[in-house]
């Protein structure tokens, strides 16, 4: 790739989350600034570098150039050095600050900050508390430089090391080296492989316990979002394990009963004994208990008004004596699953059940597990239509939704349509969020989705 000499003029944006930056550079030879992207957050304003990356066009912000690689080019003069020094970069350094600094180390400043931090109470004025800040700042800086170099051959990228920096601090390096697996659990885009060969590197034993935990987990974890499988048979967990990990059964097993010990995973005779996470456990039994509750107190309902001549005549439609049988079900009972292919008429089905409830002053809340097949729901239907996720007010910052046992939906009736497509999480989620007296319908095709 190209190789630049660029001094940074201007800051545009950081993301504190992920450390992808937005600054605007001059070229050296080049007459016009550049915009530079890339894991650019340790970059200030004033800074000297030497960069590799591609030009590329943005549909939206013109010519830039992707950052691969970059390099501090320290300056040499005086007053590079205190530009430098006051750039921000170091917590309790000034302009001010910076040129006693210089003045004192002179050309060997760098050497002082990098390797003998504690010369700096030798500057006359300095403050205790502006050392050790500054001693802090040196400190991060090379913790991510060297946690950068030992993880970037096992193609971690930039983006992830700065994330583990973040998570971990002055201790990043120490974590990594000493339990790597606690990375797929504490850091976003850390996966078993990526986890492995860290760890193999960094001397993990093949056998070690650590390292059986992680591959048992990642097994579960690959069953469930690659096949839907919510637990996994022991002999069959046992032999995958035992393959991924190139261990013996024996070993796996080992480790597999003190999970199971602990509570770390749970396992149940179905009826040949399987294994689970505890969360898979409480999820799928929480949410039967609460569908068989539902369906016990199906009778509660008051009986509605239904006049299928009115209905006939606001959808400009007849019904059948089947879809009117399903529609009589479905304001009839606390829980009602209606199941059929396509063509069959799930779509007039819903119309009639809503202008039924309609009619009868009952709010109802319709919902799809995905954007388009609301959608859908709202053209055909003629009704407002949301995400289950959206109808629940989903969270990003704690996770978790609004709407739950503590705070439930606001309606008498919630449609949901599509139901083959909601997994085991969702569908707790949303039984959760349903009130006592409140009434599920349930519409979908039984053979669109094993």
């Amino acid at each position: 790739m190209p190789v630049y000499k660029a001094r940074v003029s201007r800051k545009i944006f950081v993301s504190q989350e992920t450390g992808f930056g937005v600054f605007l550079a001059r070229l050296e030879g080049a007459r016009e600034s550049r915009v530079i992207v890339g894991n650019l957050h340790a970059l200030s304003v004033g800074d000297l570098l030497e960069i590799e990356g591609e030009e590329s066009e943005h549909p939206r912000f013109g010519r830039q150039i992707k950052v691969s690689r970059f390099e501090f080019v320290k300056p040499q003069d005086a007053e590079g050095i205190v530009r430098y020094l006051a750039s921000g970069r170091f917590k309790g350094i000034g302009r001010k600050t910076a040129q006693r600094i210089a003045d004192h180390f002179g050309p060997a400043t760098f050497e002082v900050l990098e390797n003998q931090p504690e010369r700096l109470r030798e500057v006359p004025g300095l403050k205790k508390t502006a050392v050790a800040a500054i001693q802090e700042s040196v400190r991060g800086s090379r913790v991510l430089r060297d946690l950068t170099v030992r993880l970037t051959p096992f193609g971690v990228g930039q983006e992830t090391v700065y994330r583990i920096h973040r998570e971990f601090g002055d201790l990043a390096l120490a974590m990594v080296e000493g339990d790597p697996y606690q990375l797929i659990e504490r850091i976003r885009g850390v996966g078993f492989k990526v986890a492995d060969a860290i760890a193999r590197a960094v001397g993990v034993a093949r056998t070690d316990p650590q390292r059986l935990r992680a591959g048992i987990l990642f097994n579960l974890q690959q069953a469930e979002f690659q096949r839907g499988d919510l637990f996994v048979p022991r002999d069959e967990l046992l032999q995958k394990c035992a393959w991924l990990l190139d261990v013996d059964d024996a070993d796996v097993f080992a480790v597999l009963q003190r999970l199971l010990e602990r509570g770390e995973l749970r396992l149940v005779e179905l009826p040949e004994p399987c294994i689970l996470t505890p969360q898979n456990e409480l999820i799928e039994t929480a949410a039967a208990q609460r569908l068989r509750r539902l369906a016990r107190d199906g009778g509660a309902v008051d009986e509605p008004a239904i006049d299928f001549a009115s209905v006939f005549a606001t959808l400009a439609l007849e019904l059948t004596e089947e879809q009117k049988q399903a529609v009589l079900a479905a304001v009839r009972n606390r829980l009602t699953v209606i199941t059929g292919g396509p063509g069959t008429g799930k779509t007039t089905i819903i119309r009639a059940i809503i202008e039924v409830l309609r009619a009868n002053r009952r709010p109802v809340l319709v919902a799809a597990p995905t954007g388009r097949a609301a959608k859908r729901i709202e053209e055909s239907a003629f009704c407002p239509a949301s995400t289950i996720h959206r109808l629940l007010k989903f969270n990003p910052e704690s996770g978790r939704f609004v709407h739950d046992a503590r705070n439930p939906l606001p309606a008498g009736t919630v449609i949901v349509d599509e139901f083959s497509m909601v997994d085991s999480f969702v569908l707790f989620s949303l039984l959760q969020a349903l009130s006592d007296d409140t009434q599920l319908i349930i519409i979908g095709d039984k053979d669109q989705l094993p």
